[in-house]
């Protein structure tokens, strides 16, 4: 552990800025076969400001907010008639998506613990009484139920409202430009959303969950603050906490805990390794801060270095199998050649990083030219021209777009690459991640395919708007609503940092506009 280093990072702790948000609905819930996940929220009016609720025994009150929001509750509890001859109980559940309003969170299944659903219950014996939920709350969803009162039917529910967080201030419309189409500007004003509200004392990968740093989540939310907010005392603050939680054979890990002191998580992520330069390479562009480039350029040399060990004979990157790599969370997709492309980008990053700072890489250089001659050579299907990966020659658009970011199909073969994906488009393995989608847009744009880049911006984040999202989301296949990587939808991240991404390619590619 560099100890300066996190210091550094600490010193660099945000003002988290409070924002006051009231409910502007009460709703009910309905299963509906023809929306997403099945269920939908019914209107049955719409509240004006300071409302009081009546709170009856074993009867939901569901309080919908304007946008998802993230932050504290706090409410009053009054007495409505007669004494409080015994200690309530108020059930206090919040969600982000209508599912986890209507549908009951136990017996629980999935992978990841219960208590990431969002469900508290307050004992009330006196009142009234005040009530804050100590638990930070990411919703747009408030469902309150009066259980275990007696002889006490009713409560009264005064001033209940939010006090939202996050290290930037509240959105406005000076953010948004009013001249480009009207589905571009409701994907930037989504994109900001979810990225300001997962700015928090670091830049967290969900406010729901995990509520942590991640190098992956990171490097993309960078790219959209570049464009807007452009905090890059946060983005500095992060990467010197990567930085100075390297392990002792140099490689960074994947997440970071914010707790009461920081602390590394266990795991490694190699993807997301790789790409440490490229993060440290894009701050140092877009803030015009060398001096940290200068400082960490070490770290960002070490993370190629370790992914460069498992290079075969012919400079073929293979899968050591007991690392995690990432790319997409899709069990299906084999990853050695997406990784092979990764890591020849990492490496290029690095290299452009060096020239910016005046030094010398040129065993990068004959590893990366290396690598991308092995790539033509041995992971191309000479029938089909796209590139395949394992020994089932697997196609997928996970490799495709990194061949392409990382230059080993360019000109025109990069763009005809898109049309050939097309024609095995019966076995190609899709993204199911936002985050993978990222890459996939911007291999589309670097391929001058800027109609499909376009046309995936407004089918595929466009679709999640259409499904109700005021923040993008964690994961997103239109074809299987229920689909988690937990085994259970409702502990799916529906304001997510890694799907934050329309607003920087609306601004950093005017093309998409112009051909809109």
């Amino acid at each position: 552990m560099n100890a300066a280093w996190i210091d550094t990072a600490k010193n660099l702790k945000p003002h988290l800025f409070r924002t006051q948000k009231l409910p502007v609905a009460v709703s009910t819930r309905l299963p509906c076969s023809n929306t997403f996940q099945g269920w939908k929220m019914d209107l049955l009016r719409d509240l004006g400001v300071e409302e009081t609720f009546i709170l009856e025994t074993s009867c939901d009150l569901i309080l919908e907010f304007k946008n998802l929001t993230v932050g504290y509750v706090r409410f009053e509890v009054c007495s409505f008639e007669g004494i409080l001859d015994s200690p309530i109980h108020i059930e206090i559940v919040a969600g982000e998506r209508p599912l986890e309003i209507a549908q009951p969170f136990d017996p629980h299944e999935g992978i990841l613990s219960r208590t990431w659903l969002q469900d508290e219950t307050i004992t009330i014996d006196r009142l009234p009484f005040f009530v804050c939920v100590q638990r930070r709350l990411a919703f747009v969803y408030l469902k309150l139920r009066l259980n275990d009162c007696g002889p006490q039917s009713k409560v009264l529910i005064r001033n209940l409202r939010c006090d939202e967080v996050s290290s930037v201030p509240n959105v406005d419309d000076s953010f948004l430009d009013k001249t480009i189409p009207k589905w571009m500007q409701q994907l930037c004003e989504v994109s900001l959303r979810t990225l300001r509200l997962c700015m928090q004392d670091v830049f967290e990968d969900g406010p729901k969950r995990d509520r942590r740093l991640w190098l992956g989540d990171l490097r993309l939310q960078a790219l959209a603050n570049s464009v807007s907010f452009k905090n890059y005392d946060l983005v500095k603050r992060c990467l010197y906490l990567f930085a100075g939680f390297q392990r002792e054979d140099g490689t960074v890990p994947a997440c970071i805990y914010d707790k009461s002191d920081f602390q590394a998580g266990g795991e490694f992520i190699l993807d997301y390794s790789v790409l440490f330069g490229s993060t440290l390479l894009d701050y140092t562009l877009h803030s015009g801060d060398e001096s940290a480039a200068r400082q960490l350029w070490p770290v960002a040399c070490e993370q190629i270095r370790f992914a460069l060990q498992f290079l075969d004979e012919s400079n073929v990157f293979q899968d050591p199998g007991n690392l995690w790599i990432f790319i997409d969370w899709n069990d299906r997709l084999h990853k050695q050649s997406a990784m092979h492309a990764i890591l020849i980008y990492g490496i290029s990053q690095v290299i452009e990083l060096a020239n910016l700072l005046g030094k010398e890489v040129p065993e990068f250089i004959v590893h990366r030219d290396c690598m991308r001659r092995a790539a033509r050579e041995h992971l191309r299907d000479r029938k089909t021209a796209c590139y395949f990966s394992g020994p089932d020659r697997q196609i997928s658009w996970a490799t495709q777009a990194w061949m392409i970011l990382a230059d080993v199909s360019e000109g025109q073969e990069a763009h005809d690459l898109w049309k050939a994906l097309e024609l095995t488009s019966e076995n190609a393995i899709l993204p199911n991640s936002p985050y993978l989608y990222h890459f996939v847009v911007e291999a589309m744009i670097k391929s001058n395919q800027i109609s499909l880049a376009r046309d995936l911006l407004q089918n595929y984040w466009g679709g999640m708007i259409s499904n109700g999202a005021t923040t993008f989301w964690e994961v997103y296949n239109p074809s299987d609503p229920m689909l988690s990587p937990y085994g259970n939808a409702m502990v799916n991240s529906y304001c997510h940092a890694w799907s934050c991404t329309p607003i920087y390619f609306i601004h950093k590619y005017p093309q998409l506009v112009s051909e809109g």
